[in-house]
């Protein structure tokens, strides 16, 4: 059993499509030297959760992978109920995202009911806000995502 502690929403270097199928395929865990890490579509970039980061931070020099040129939005919720799983039974009652467009914090609001949001960074070109902070109920989302798939 996995124990995700972090949740990172960004775009990330693409990875051939094979591989990336390959990798994620049937459960979406990808082994790492030194980490197990979930990765699943969220329509713009890549979500990633890993065991070993606290929740709401990047994963830096991971690399990543990218897919958004997979169009399956019941892998998505599956990956995402799983990831809710282990979450909940590593103890966490609510989930922290770190958002970076506004593009991907509309996606995200229509997969998830999200409680808080909070900008914390800017976009340096625009000067508008352009990372936020999101805070989510675990459980509250599973029974929504458990819904949509039946």
């Amino acid at each position: 059993m996995i124990s995700p502690t972090s949740l990172s929403v960004r775009p990330y270097k693409k990875a051939d499509r094979a591989t990336v199928l390959a990798l994620v395929g049937n459960k979406g865990v990808i082994d790492t030297p030194t980490n197990k890490i979930l990765v699943l579509d969220d329509g713009a970039g890549c979500v990633v959760w890993s065991e070993v980061s606290p929740f709401g931070s990047d994963l830096p020099g991971l690399g990543g992978w990218s897919l958004s040129d997979i169009a399956r939005l019941d892998l998505r919720d599956k990956l995402l109920l799983a990831v809710c799983d282990a979450a909940m039974a590593a103890g966490h009652k609510r989930g922290h995202s770190i958002v970076t467009s506004q593009k991907v914090l509309d996606r995200m609001k229509a997969i998830f009911i999200i409680d808080k949001v909070t900008p914390v960074g800017r976009n340096v070109k625009t000067g508008k806000p352009g990372y936020w902070e999101i805070e989510f109920d675990l459980a509250e989302n599973r029974a929504i995502l458990l819904e949509r798939l039946k």
